[in-house]
């Protein structure tokens, strides 16, 4: 025995008390025990009666132990009580049964207290439940008798918390009903004892019985109705945590500390120990939460107990909603009877009518008070008075009253009360209740609108009969009621087969519900539908139709019919496919060649290819290779849709595997299902963890040579036509040429690279070749061509033209090769005429370099570099912007440099001097704007 139990102890003497437990614990009980003295001690711990079993002393200070049961009993708690004393005669041992103790122990006799104290508890249990039961079914026959007496929900939830409150001994029971948008839990009834109620109220400062809750903020509701299960919180932070949210909800306007301090002290005057959310779901629809509250810890019989009441009040309220429910349903009948268009009356098993809606009345001429009771054959042959029934198989609705044959969308003439008739078309149901007939229901329209319509479209049908389109004639609920002959060749259905069916036996299930429903909505609201729907053959195939889908109305508007004219075009449509895919292919086509024209990169052009390969091929993967003729092997050079990063095999021998034999045969091969071929699949372990199923390699050539090898992979059979294998032939001589050409540009290409060296190191060799004859300029030529092309740049000249700059200051001084030695080497002062011939150095320059096109773009500076601002220079005098920006630049740079060097007619300036002469030539000899970003480098180099 390991059993848990509280005992509160009514001892004077500690001592004993102890022993009490002792013998208890000894016998295997473990004891939570408190021990009280007096009268009003023993009162104020029944306030909290949270206790399995109570032992009472007989001699106590003040009073005597059968006061104490009689105080017990006043309580009506239901805590077995068993009387310990030491002077226990048989008097007073009958008198404490009376009193309400279970059993009686005398001190001297401890062995005994462990069998009353297990007959006590199990007993105990017993009565509780026995109670319990004759509680619920009380309170379930009266809250049955209420619902039968036609109670509202709210009444009965009334009648449900009170009288829950009695029986459960909860501290407290709420019942909360979700509000209509499932957002707020809305109470609907709250009780807890008077005193404990008021004070609540006042502490919270809010009428409870307002509280509205949201689901979203009271986690713990929010998890029994998502969760659909019971939530029992049992521990005092969790219970915290709910009063926490409930007090906020009452008291939002405060703030976050002051809530948390009325929370505690909401918490300290309930003193509660348990909580317990069930909640109410009926039909998988969430309606509720059942809360209690108690201030004992909840026991499994409890939990059962109070999950029995939950579902006890689900049943009791479904009941009550499905009443409601059919008393709205019954509410919304009689109104869509009375205003219907069509006719409907009821009929008992005899014939005679039992209800007549207005529509129905108003068609045959009568009131309804004049066909009540009277044989439905009034309507359906001329001269009967409704007095007697039609003879047996004359009664067109007989089947369906008499034997519980329903019948749909019959056709027969309805008389009139005047001797008129109408063409009719009806359905009859049969009612039945439990398997018995009761009658039947008729509902019946006038069709004489659309029979004349019918007959009119049917001649006019005539006309088109002979075409080659398809005209189809449905009534107002869409069964056909005409087809003309070319709709039996275009559907494969005859007349026979489609004649009152809906057009719906076409569907192919190309268009979703929303497309017939938007065209339904679309006709019956009076307009036109027009377009293109894919139908279905009766042999599975599918065909085009254009069509066009009205309705047909009388003079006046209403609509009687609807009607489509449609063509097919399937074959137009296949047309069009065609046209859309060689478009198509014709686009990837012409992308590929912008790639080719547009890049010299070969892993961008492959990407492309393979990218445009994969979606026009409708391929899973693609793989491209390529051949090195060095090592007669492939490799892969690009490849899209693989799930793996990279190929088991990088390198792969002509011959080996499906690429190496596309490449030794130079052929296309074709796998229809790889997985039949075991071979490849052994020596290719990729192809197997890729899951590939269909497999085509194409040979890359281009002249006559191999240039690599295309494949592609399906993971699905695939089942190539002529032109799909024709566009990958074209893929792939699309791609062998662009590798071709790839290859010859990068040949070209590292040509061009050493011309261009060749060019540049012929340039330096002129410029060195005219320091060795000058020797004067040594290392002129590199520096000022460094200088200018810094001051280009600076002055954000365009980078493409600084090679020419960097030629043109290179060979500034070229045309000097064509001034004698006497002049060009004199060590005085030049003469007049020597000075002519001079001046001819950047025509002998131009002269020069003018049919060197690779030169002609340099020959600015060459020629141009002896020009000054203000039109005094040579050899044009040119002033301004008229000369060329690099050789104003290049003017200020290759004086700066020649004024630093000794020459044999002056020493070299000084820096400042230097400056300085080129600031006071600003606008003389310079450009001014040159001359500011000469002096801005300056500096920022200094």
């Amino acid at each position: 025995m390991s059993k848990t139990i509280k005992i509160l102890l009514l001892e004077d003497d500690p001592l004993d008390a102890e022993l009490n437990i002792t013998a208890l614990e000894a016998e295997g009980y473990q004891c939570k025990w408190e021990c009280v003295q007096s009268k009003n001690e023993f009162i104020a711990a029944l306030d909290n009666p949270d206790y399995d079993l109570i032992l009472i002393d007989y001699n106590l200070p003040g009073f005597d132990g059968l006061t104490a049961l009689n105080i017990l009993r006043k309580s009506q708690l239901n805590i077995p009580a068993i009387l310990v004393s030491g002077n226990l005669g048989e008097e007073l041992a009958i008198d404490s049964i009376k009193a309400g103790a279970v059993d009686y122990v005398h001190k001297d006799r401890l062995g005994r207290l462990v069998r009353s104290v297990k007959r006590a508890l199990e007993e105990n249990k017993l009565r509780v439940r026995e109670r319990e039961q004759a509680e619920d079914l009380a309170l379930f026959s009266k809250l049955n008798q209420a619902t039968i007496n036609g109670s509202s929900i709210s009444e009965l939830i009334d009648i449900l918390m009170v009288d829950m409150n009695i029986y459960s001994r909860a501290v407290g029971l709420n019942i909360f009903l979700l509000s209509q948008d499932q957002k707020y839990l809305e109470m609907q009834h709250f009780d807890l004892p008077a005193k404990v109620g008021e004070k609540l109220q006042k502490l919270i400062g809010t009428n409870l019985l307002s509280m509205r809750l949201k689901v979203d903020e009271q986690k713990r509701m929010q998890q029994a109705l998502e969760k659909r299960e019971k939530q029992i919180l049992d521990v005092d932070e969790d219970i915290g945590q709910v009063v926490l949210g409930l007090v906020a909800a009452l008291a939002s306007k405060q703030d976050e500390a002051s809530l948390k301090k009325l929370a505690l002290k909401v918490k300290k005057l309930l003193t509660l120990k348990a909580v317990a959310f069930l909640p109410l779901i009926i039909e998988n629809r969430k309606i509720g939460i059942l809360a209690f509250s108690h201030k004992e810890h909840l026991s499994a019989q409890s939990i059962q107990r109070m999950e029995s009441i939950a579902s006890q009040v689900i049943e009791i309220i479904a009941r009550k909603l499905a009443d409601e429910e059919i008393e709205e349903l019954h509410r919304q009948q009689k109104l869509i009877l009375d205003s219907a268009g069509e006719g409907i009356f009821g009929l008992n098993t005899g014939g005679q009518f039992t209800f007549i809606n207005p529509a129905a009345a108003e068609m045959l001429g009568y009131s309804v008070k004049e066909m009540l009771g009277k044989h439905c054959c009034i309507c359906f042959y001329q001269g009967n008075l409704g007095d007697k029934s039609c003879a047996n198989g004359e009664c067109p609705v007989r089947k369906t009253y008499g034997d519980g044959e329903n019948i749909y969308r019959g056709r027969i003439d309805f008389w009139r009360n005047d001797g008129s008739s109408f063409p009719g078309l009806f359905s009859s149901t049969a009612i039945k209740k439990e398997g018995v007939l009761l009658g039947a229901v008729v509902t019946f329209q006038d069709i004489n609108e659309q029979v004349e319509a019918t007959r009119e479209i049917a001649r006019l049908a005539e006309v088109v009969k002979q075409a080659s389109i398809t005209v189809a004639i449905t009534d107002l609920e869409g069964d056909l009621v005409y087809i003309n002959p070319y709709f039996e060749d275009a559907s494969g259905f005859s007349a026979k087969e489609a004649l009152g069916e809906k057009l719906s036996i076409l569907k192919s299930g190309f268009q979703d519900d929303a497309f017939y429903k938007k065209l339904w909505d679309t006709i019956t609201s009076g307009e036109t539908w027009q377009g293109t729907i894919i139908n279905k053959h009766k042999d599975g195939s599918f065909y085009h139709e254009d069509a066009s889908i009205f309705p047909i109305k009388t003079k006046d508007g209403k609509i009687i019919n609807f009607a489509a004219v449609k063509q097919d075009i399937t074959e137009r449509k296949r047309a069009e496919e065609q046209i859309r895919l060689q478009l198509s292919r014709l686009d990837s086509l012409h992308k590929i060649d912008t790639a080719i024209s547009g890049s010299t990169d070969v892993n961008i052009i492959l990407d492309v290819i393979l990218e445009e390969a994969q979606k026009e091929l409708a391929v899973d993967s693609a793989n491209l290779l390529l051949f090195r003729p060095s090592l007669q092997s492939l490799h892969s050079a690009a490849r899209v849709g693989f799930n793996v990063e990279s190929l088991t095999q990088p390198q792969l021998r002509l011959g080996k595997g499906l690429a190496g034999k596309v490449a030794l045969q130079r052929e296309t091969i074709q796998v229809h299902d790889l997985r039949e071929e075991s071979d490849l699949l052994a020596n290719s372990p990729e192809l197997v963890r890729e899951g590939f199923v269909s497999y085509v390699g194409v040979p890359l050539l281009a002249k006559g040579k191999l240039k690599g090898v295309l494949e592609v992979y399906h993971r699905s059979i695939l089942e190539p036509d002529v032109e799909w294998l024709s566009f990958l032939d074209t893929l792939a001589r699309q791609a062998a040429i662009a590798v071709d050409s790839i290859s010859l540009y990068e040949n070209l290409d590292k040509r061009n690279v050493e011309l261009r060296l060749a060019y540049e190191a012929t340039l330096e060799g002129w410029a060195h070749a005219l320091e060795l004859r000058d020797m004067e300029t040594e290392d002129h030529s590199r520096r000022v061509t460094k200088f200018t092309t810094d001051l280009a740049i600076a002055m954000g000249m365009d980078g493409r033209l600084m090679d020419h700059v960097r030629r043109g200051a290179l060979l500034h001084d070229i045309g000097k090769m064509g001034i004698p030695d006497d002049i060009l080497k004199k060590e005085g002062p030049l003469t007049d005429e020597e000075w002519v011939e001079m001046k001819k150095h950047p025509v002998y320059a131009y002269e020069m370099l003018k049919e060197i096109i690779y030169l002609k773009p340099a020959l600015d500076i060459p020629y141009s570099h002896h020009e000054k601002w203000d039109g005094s220079g040579y050899p044009l005098q040119l002033s301004g912007n008229a000369i060329p920006l690099s050789a104003r630049i290049f003017a200020i740079i290759d004086v700066y440099d020649a004024l630093k060097a000794d020459r044999p007619y002056r020493k070299a300036w000084p820096e400042k001097k230097i400056l300085a002469h080129i600031r006071e030539q600003s606008g003389k000899h310079f450009d001014p704007e040159v001359v500011e970003a000469f002096f801005k480098m300056i500096s920022e180099k200094a």
